[in-house]
């Protein structure tokens, strides 16, 4: 044995808590392409009290958070490039997400939000507009 019992019960979920930050140093350095921007926010998360403090001991909602950011990655990735590839791990990424906890059904809803708000920046106010028209 290396570790006690009660010590290597906790080494899983800091392994995959350690994940956290990487997921979104990779998500932000390639969605931003600036790597200090990724750098900073990443340990903003590391560093957080409530993320530190849980990494040793919550069993379901730091893994949960872990991949429900990597599950809005592989969305953006999905969305920025339209590769099979991409789609494939997003719904591999979907399916373990599910696995490990309910909430994932919120990823669809916050990544619906993000494309909203892409849309509008993209094509201004106008479309709003448009659409309000058609329905009076």
């Amino acid at each position: 044995h290396l570790l006690p019992e009660d010590s290597a019960y906790h080494v899983p979920i800091v392994i995959i808590g350690s994940l956290g930050p990487a997921f979104l140093f990779l998500f932000l350095s390639e969605a931003t392409k600036k790597r200090a921007i990724a750098l900073v926010a990443s340990l903003f998360l590391l560093l957080t009290p409530r993320y530190f403090g849980d990494i040793h001991n919550n069993m379901k909602d730091i893994p949960m958070s872990v991949i429900f950011s990597l599950n809005i990655w592989l969305l953006w990735r999905l969305y920025t490039y339209r590769r099979m590839r991409d789609c494939i791990l997003a719904a591999i990424g979907f399916a373990v997400a599910f696995s490990t906890k309910i909430n994932a059904l919120f990823i669809p809803i916050v990544f619906w939000v993000f494309l909203v708000f892409i849309t509008l920046r993209l094509y201004g106010k106008n479309i709003l507009k448009q659409s309000f028209e058609k329905t009076i």
